[in-house]
């Protein structure tokens, strides 16, 4: 499911207009995003949970250069599903 289809459907099941969903979802997305760069974990309920995990600077030696390449920390993000949510799946 793409995120027009998505929008269509929960506008259809909760009778809000579209520009209302677009906002909540838009939202939505800004505040997970907000939360994993500060590292915190986001949950959702029956969904699952964002953890977000910092990798640290780390340098490397190119064997055919020899030069040394410093790489930037980076903020990765795992998404753990719920255990009701595969539960409601295998159903």
């Amino acid at each position: 499911m793409d995120n027009k289809k998505l929008i269509s459907e929960l506008q259809k099941r909760s009778g809000l207009d579209k520009s209302m969903i677009n906002a909540i979802y838009k939202t939505m997305l800004q505040v997970i995003s907000e939360q994993c760069i500060n590292l915190n974990d986001v949950s959702i309920d029956n969904i699952g949970k964002f953890i977000p995990k910092k990798r640290l600077e780390f340098t490397h030696k190119d064997p055919e250069t020899g030069n040394t390449l410093l790489y930037p920390p980076k903020i990765s993000v795992k998404f753990s599903i719920d255990k009701t949510l595969i539960d409601k799946l295998n159903k």
